[in-house]
């Protein structure tokens, strides 16, 4: 660990206590930093691949030496054939999710164009009152339900700030 330290502070070249990803891909191009981390059980065969997957551990675009250092070690080695297969049911688990959140999204979605056309039929027989405050929305694919939702039912201040155009 003590070796793995101090390699890590080469790497940190502005002596910040972080690395970046410009600072770990420049170390990875030095040959003696590769030969130390293949001498701790670390082969590292795409540097920005490998950052990106201890800064994603962080939600960061820099990661603390220390912590760097401590990810590092439980990526050493070789991924047993167990660890891939649990990867796998991670990641089918994870997209089976996602898909099942979006086509619940779709849904409320949907159901907030309805009840939307809903009040604006009920003020069309209530004689037009307040229509002019709540325009009729386009025809809308799934897709694009959600800015359409913002841009027309947002007050404009919001869908301004949310980079969006205000009806």
């Amino acid at each position: 660990m003590e070796e793995l330290a101090c390699i890590m502070e080469i790497m940190d070249v502005n002596a910040s206590g972080t690395l970046s990803m410009d600072e770990f891909t420049n170390a990875m191009e030095n040959d003696r930093v590769i030969h130390a981390m293949l001498s701790l059980g670390v082969d590292i065969k795409d540097a920005e691949l490998f950052f990106k997957t201890l800064a994603a551990s962080n939600d960061s675009e820099e990661v603390s030496v220390d912590d760097f250092a401590t990810q590092v070690i439980r990526m050493k080695g070789a991924a047993s054939s167990v660890d891939l297969h649990g990867l796998i049911l991670q990641t089918t688990t994870l997209q089976r999710h996602v898909g099942n959140l979006r086509d619940a999204q779709l849904q409320i979605q949907e159901a907030i164009v309805e009840v939307l056309n809903l009040v604006r039929a009920e003020r069309r027989l209530q004689g037009g009152q307040g229509m002019a405050a709540v325009p009729r929305a386009p025809p809308v694919p799934l897709g694009a339900r959600a800015e359409a939702i913002d841009a027309w039912c947002l007050p404009s201040s919001m869908a301004e700030g949310r980079g969006r155009a205000s009806h």
